[in-house]
């Protein structure tokens, strides 16, 4: 399975753009035994701000295939703030709080839940290799979009990480 994400910085007021480098990740998936369960809708699953006011933009595209289970995790505590589940082909746009996070997925075909931490039967999952920093400088409040399928020439690549970092 080779999943690249693309990147691009936008804001309220002023949009920027990404380097362009690009790169692939490659990991084995190992299905996991379970019963399927009914695919929540796309759109946030479980939020944790801890009193923080969500303001900042973040959207997240996929293509049409499979669903993916996203988790925002902050930089500031390790906790997961947000968890969100898309199918593919849809875009979800939410506000975040302001900080910095980590961007985590796992995706496929059939959905088996969060118990147990089965979600789509495949112990694989991954990391955006790069902090996504939501800023307030006063004038301009700054977000993201992420693009979660192969993009040639995307600027933004993913890595492995173990079921116990998901």
């Amino acid at each position: 399975m080779k999943i690249l994400i693309a990147l691009l910085v936008v804001s309220l007021l002023v949009g920027c753009e990404g380097n362009n480098s690009s790169n692939s990740i490659q990991q084995e998936s190992k299905i996991v035994e379970a019963q399927p369960a009914s695919r929540p809708s796309s759109g946030v699953y479980e939020e944790r701000l801890g009193g923080q006011d969500s303001i900042a933009p973040l959207e997240i595209k996929t293509e049409p295939g499979s669903d993916y289970y996203v988790k925002l995790e902050s930089i500031a505590n390790r906790d997961h703030t947000m968890t969100m589940y898309i199918h593919g082909g849809d875009t979800i746009s939410v506000e975040v709080p302001l900080g910095g996070y980590l961007i985590k997925y796992t995706s496929g075909d059939t959905w088996y839940g969060e118990q147990n931490d089965v979600y789509f039967g495949r112990e694989s999952f991954f990391q955006a290799d790069e902090t996504f920093n939501f800023t307030d400088t006063g004038n301009q409040i700054s977000g993201y979009t992420v693009t979660l399928y192969q993009v040639v020439d995307g600027n933004l690549q993913t890595m492995p990480i173990d079921k116990s970092q998901f």
